[in-house]
């Protein structure tokens, strides 16, 4: 049987701030931070957030890893 545990936070639901940008605001994510898929993932997660939250995103690749903009 489970243990049931009292007070225990709940984890961010996104782990990108996208609710916290505003138009021209970027972030950058280095590769080795990413998942395996990496930049399918960042763009799924971005279109998704963006489509449910009326928002768009731009992501490209630089140096060592990805940035997304708020568009």
């Amino acid at each position: 049987m489970p243990k049931i545990e009292k007070n225990v936070p709940m984890e961010p639901r996104c782990r990108y701030p996208f609710g916290d940008m505003k138009i021209g605001d970027s972030f950058f994510i280095e590769r080795d931070n990413l998942p395996k898929s990496g930049r399918s993932a960042l763009q799924t997660y971005s279109h998704l957030y963006g489509k449910r939250n009326k928002m768009r995103f731009t992501i490209r690749a630089q140096d060592d890893g990805f940035r997304c903009w708020r568009t």
